[in-house]
Formats: C-alpha cells, sequence, structure tokens
C-alpha cells in the first residue's frame, strides 16, 4: 500500500553533491527496481548505481562512483510502457496488487506527460525565429522597398522614387499645437505654417517651423533632402532608384534561415521558398512481448527471473551456434522523414562470458502490398560484451540501417532480428536472452498531417 497519492509525488528529484557523496534519496514509487530510475550526474546519464527500497515507497540510490563537491545529480522516474502483473479471470485477487498496477498505469501517463512538454519546449520559437518570419511576411509595395538586417535585427523601409518619398513623408509628419500642413499632391510640395505664434511671447515663428523641420529632416540612402530658406521650400528626391530585380536581390540576401527555417532563393523564377529544416529525432522503444518467432528458426520464448521475488522479464532467447530470428511490427510515426534508423538492443544471459553479435534488418510495407514480396533491406549488426550473468546489458546504437521497400510514412515495418552466431566476434557459449529494442528515427515535421 502507498502512503501518499501517486499523483502527488514528484516525477524527479535534484541534489547538489557534496565532495564523496555515492547516497541519494528518493521519494516516488518505483515498480520494478533500477529499471524505473534514471540517474545523471552533471547532465550525463549513468547505470552505475544500485537501488535499495524503503518501505512501500522511495528509497535510495548508490553511486559507484563518489560524486565531487558541487556535483549535480538528478533522480528521475521512467516507468517502462509495458504491463507487468497479469491477473486471473477467477479466484480472489490481493486489493494491494491492484491497486500497485492502478498506480504504475498513472504514474506512466505522467511520465508521458512530462515528455510530451518536453517536445513542446525542445521545438519551441526563439525571438530569432520570430524576426525571421516577420522579414519575410511583411512586402514592399509601389514605391516602396524593405530591407531586412538580420545582424541588427532591423527591417528598414525605402522609397524608391521621388512620390513615393513624397507621400510617406506626408503621411508621416503631423500637424501639431501651433503647427499647420497643408500637403499638396499635384505638386509634391507640403506648405507648413505657424498658427498663433507670431514671434512674441516666445512663440514659434512660420519661418521658426520651417527651419526645425528642415533641421530635421535627413538624407539617407536613396534619399536627398534639400531645405531652400529663401524659398521656405524644403525638396526631397530619390536617387539610384532600385529596379524591382535589385529589390528582390537585396531582400533575397538578407533574409536569412533560422532555427526550423529553411530558405531557398530561385533568382531565376524571382521566389524565395521558405520550408521547415526539422532535424528532430523520435526513439521508440519495444520490449520483447511484442516479438514473433519466425516459423522457420524461430528463437524460442523464455522467462527471465532474478529471483528472490525480483524482476521477472519476457524475453526471446537466441542459441549460441545457429542462426535463430525474430520479427517485430512496427507502426511508424506518420512524421517519420524515411531516412535510415538506428537500433540499440537490450539483452542478458543467464551464464557465460564474450561476446554476442546482434543484427537486424527491415522492411516496409505500403496499402496493398503483399507481406510476401519484395526484400529485405541492407542488415547491420553490433556486437556488446557480456559484463556479468543476470545484469542488463545495452549495446550502442547500430550504423544508420535502409529499412527495404518503398518509402511511406503509414505502411508498416517489419523489422527481422537475429544473432550472427557463426561471426568470429560472437564467442558467448549460452543462450543471449532479447529483452528489447530502441529504434531512433529521424523526422520532417511535428503534426500527423
Amino acid at each position: 500500500m502507498t502512503t501518499t497519492i501517486i499523483t502527488d509525488q514528484p516525477l524527479s528529484i535534484s541534489y547538489i553533491a557534496t565532495a564523496g557523496q555515492t547516497a541519494f534519496s528518493f521519494s516516488f514509487q518505483i515498480f520494478n527496481g533500477g529499471e524505473d530510475i534514471h540517474v545523471s550526474v552533471n547532465g550525463v546519464e549513468t547505470e552505475a548505481f544500485t537501488v535499495t527500497l524503503v518501505g512501500a515507497e522511495g528509497g535510495q540510490i548508490i553511486l559507484s562512483t563518489p560524486c565531487a563537491l558541487n556535483d549535480v545529480v538528478v533522480l528521475t522516474r521512467e516507468l517502462e510502457r509495458t504491463r507487468l502483473t497479469m491477473f486471473g479471470n477467477s479466484g480472489p485477487v490481493a486489493m494491494s496488487e491492484v491497486d500497485q498496477e492502478f498506480n504504475r498505469t498513472i504514474g506512466m501517463i505522467q511520465d508521458l506527460a512530462r515528455d510530451f512538454d518536453a517536445l513542446a519546449e525542445a521545438i519551441g520559437y526563439t525571438d530569432e525565429d520570430v524576426r525571421d518570419v516577420m522579414a519575410t511576411t511583411l512586402v514592399a509595395g509601389d514605391n516602396i522597398l524593405l530591407v531586412p538586417d538580420d545582424a541588427s535585427n532591423t527591417i528598414t523601409v525605402h522609397a524608391i522614387n521621388a512620390e513615393g518619398i513624397y507621400d510617406l513623408v506626408a503621411s508621416f509628419l503631423l500637424p501639431g499645437l501651433g503647427i499647420e500642413l497643408t500637403a499638396n499632391d499635384t505638386t509634391n510640395r507640403i506648405t507648413i505654417a505657424s498658427t498663433g505664434g507670431g514671434g512674441s511671447g516666445g512663440g514659434l515663428t512660420t519661418e521658426d517651423v520651417r527651419d526645425i523641420i528642415g533641421t530635421a529632416l535627413q538624407s539617407g540612402t536613396g534619399i536627398i533632402v534639400t531645405p531652400n530658406d529663401a524659398g521656405d521650400i524644403i525638396t526631397i528626391t530619390a536617387t539610384g532608384a532600385y529596379t524591382d530585380e535589385q529589390a528582390r536581390d537585396v531582400i533575397g540576401t538578407t533574409l536569412v534561415a533560422g532555427t526550423g527555417i529553411e530558405k531557398v532563393v530561385n533568382d531565376a523564377a524571382d521566389t524565395i521558398t521558405l520550408s521547415a529544416d526539422v532535424t528532430k529525432t523520435l526513439q521508440l522503444a519495444v520490449s520483447a512481448g511484442a516479438f514473433k518467432p519466425r516459423a522457420i528458426q524461430g528463437a524460442s520464448a523464455g522467462t527471465f527471473d532474478s529471483g528472490n521475488q525480483g524482476v521477472n522479464l519476457d524475453t526471446y532467447d537466441f542459441d549460441p551456434s545457429s542462426y535463430e530470428f525474430v520479427q517485430v511490427p512496427l507502426i511508424l510515426p506518420k512524421q517519420w522523414n524515411g531516412a535510415p534508423v538506428i537500433v540499440q538492443f537490450l539483452w542478458t544471459v543467464a551464464s557465460g562470458s564474450g561476446g554476442v553479435v546482434w543484427g537486424i534488418r527491415g522492411h516496409l510495407f505500403g496499402d496493398g502490398e503483399a507481406f510476401n514480396g519484395g526484400d529485405w533491406g541492407p542488415g547491420v549488426y553490433i556486437t556488446d560484451t557480456v559484463t556479468a550473468p543476470g545484469n542488463l546489458h545495452l549495446t550502442g546504437f547500430t550504423s544508420d540501417m535502409t529499412i527495404g521497400g518503398v518509402y511511406s510514412n503509414e505502411g508498416l515495418a517489419i523489422l527481422d532480428i537475429f544473432r550472427l552466431a557463426d561471426n568470429v566476434s560472437d564467442t558467448c557459449p549460452s543462450d543471449a536472452r532479447l529483452i528489447g529494442i530502441r529504434v531512433k528515427l529521424g523526422l520532417d515535421k511535428f503534426d500527423d498531417f
């Protein structure tokens, strides 16, 4: 029985270690020993620890290597997405077991919610992304040129002929207290006068107002401002007007791709194409309970029992002297980009030592395709070494594996797993017991459309 409601328990706990510290407590409920706890030191995950439970929930981990002063140690609960407890169709059922299974189900939901929140945060826009998107959505109009400057995060607006400049000035100059503006679009002239100033009592004369504006207006790139004090005229002209092609070239050059945004300039077609540049990956985990032995040379289904009422796992056991196979049906997410995948194997042995060589290949079946058609893609393999019988072993990730068949993001991939028993690096004399695999694949988008 738990002493607190599982939804009130933390999902992770952080510590600032003292010099030589190895023991760190946790107050959340776990169900599968060390399998349910991930430990990182200064952001690097480690598996060199043991777990001791205290009561029905909580306990402590003991690191194999003592910490240095101020090391950051984080304990995180990460439950395997599989069912551990089965209840009979008849006979008594202990309520403590039912309560335990409900708690584990809620815990898995909490883990998934945390993972989705982390994914949403990882793909969030930065300030730079927002500026890039804004710069691409602003468009120039008649007589107006937009020049984004990504280095200074500015967008400069240029008029490209005298009429455009006049219209801009006329729209931005506003009459105020004691100042009157009269715009004449035919002559491209703005008449500025003082009303009620007259120069007495500190008020501005019309000449004062014109001088102030004539001083404030400044020439800029492509713009010449010429005050004529005798005629009370400020003449504004454009120089070096941009052509349409120059305008496109300037905008195409100053726009830059940002995080998650790819830019392709096509000068011949005068187009700038923006698209998502997604470089995210996703890991899918599959346990042995979802495996299926091949009808010919199939590996044997097994059960790993750690003893002393400890861990019990479904496995598939691979012979040390002959090739045996299991297959995994994998419904790939629609966001998969079709690129090669990489695979990690989780395994153990009951006895023996030496190396085990795991191999895998795959085929992608599309809608309407016969299951006995097509060829497997080229296989890849990876070698791992027994550290001790009864221990969990995690291989590294394989090299890139191309899944055979015609790419479709709505098909069914069948992965064919085997042990290379005749490989010179496969020297373990006992059955290799496969617990599960992780498959890492690339994504080209984040929604499912």
